[in-house]
């Protein structure tokens, strides 16, 4: 089964105006897609680069430096979220200081990973392969295929890589 992805490339947000818009719209979705690009993969210290979000029709980069504007819609916990590999992105913006007052963060989150480990346990989990066998989605590429010896810290929108 394929699904149709034929939404817009994600829009880079890091204005007020835009981050209001957002705040304000968020609420309505129906659900929350979430993902980090991170400094690296150790739960503990690494930290959120890049982030997005999407609601099916949308699709929005923010920079690190946003995260606190989003701290009330991250703690909501009416909010539906979709994520793949939730405890690992709930662990970035646990390290950037952002939870829920008991210590959880995304309360309401859909893991894809997880739906997949209970649908098809004997199949690796990870996103590449999730997206190939239930999405129908070629095999993405790599971090390091697509902007090859580059430090994360050093793409900002305008390097040609971006």
């Amino acid at each position: 089964m394929a699904f149709r992805l034929d939404i817009p490339p994600p829009a880079y947000v890091d204005t007020d105006e835009e981050v209001d818009r957002l705040l304000e719209e968020i609420p309505e979705w129906d659900m929350v897609g979430f993902d980090t690009e991170t400094t690296g993969l150790d739960h503990f210290f690494d930290q959120i680069w890049f982030w997005s979000l999407a609601n099916g029709h949308e699709r929005y980069c923010l920079p690190r430096h946003r995260l606190w504007d989003f701290k009330e819609i991250f703690e909501d916990k009416s909010i539906k979220w979709a994520i793949h590999n939730a405890n690992f992105d709930a662990n970035m913006l646990a390290n950037a200081g952002i939870s829920q007052c008991d210590g959880s963060v995304v309360g309401n989150r859909y893991d894809s990973m997880i739906l997949h480990t209970l649908f098809r346990d004997f199949e690796p989990h990870d996103l590449d392969h999730v997206s190939r066998r239930v999405l129908g989605i070629p095999k993405l590429f790599s971090y390091k295929e697509r902007f090859g010896g580059v430090n994360i810290q050093e793409l900002r929108p305008g390097h040609e890589l971006f």
